[in-house]
Formats: C-alpha cells, sequence, structure tokens
C-alpha cells in the first residue's frame, strides 16, 4: 500500500476538519540547524493560533528559566519560527 502524497493528505484534511493548519515542522528545524526543536516549533504555532491555554510571553520566561543558557536563543527562535508561520492563517 502505498501512502499517499501530501497534497491528497491536505485536501482530505481540509475537506474534513473546520479549520487545519500545515506547518512543516521538521523542515524548519532542519533549516534552523537543529532537528531537536520542532517541537518548540509546534509550540509556538499552537501559540499563535492562540489554541493553547496560556501567552506566547509565559513559554518565553519559561524556556529562559528553564533551558540551558546555550540553547535559550536557539528555542527562542524557533518559537517565533512556528508563531510566524500561521501568522495570517489564525
Amino acid at each position: 500500500m502505498k501512502y499517499p502524497d501530501f497534497q491528497h493528505l491536505k485536501e482530505s484534511i481540509n475537506k474534513l476538519s473546520k479549520s487545519a493548519w500545515f506547518v512543516n515542522v521538521s523542515q524548519m528545524a532542519l533549516d534552523l540547524g537543529s532537528p531537536i526543536t520542532a517541537n518548540i516549533i509546534l509550540l509556538g504555532s499552537l501559540l499563535g493560533i492562540k489554541r493553547l491555554p496560556f501567552e506566547a510571553e509565559e513559554v518565553e520566561e519559561e524556556i529562559r528559566t528553564t533551558f540551558p543558557a546555550a540553547v535559550v536563543d536557539l528555542n527562542l527562535k524557533a518559537l517565533e519560527m512556528g508563531r510566524e508561520a500561521v501568522k495570517f492563517s489564525a
């Protein structure tokens, strides 16, 4: 069985969903040079469409106080990339 191509999946999801967002967080994380940041990009996307019960500023502060200093800027950038990816579709 062949897995359906992305365009077919996207069309099917759009037909079945009231709203949908498509963010290629894996590619964005690779472009950022850090595949592990995909989860932070996704978190930023969810913040951008207002689907979480807290504000972006709260997450930014948590990143600053919890993450090792060496990766804070990278993760803040990943968070912003996610927010920007859905900026005009929220």
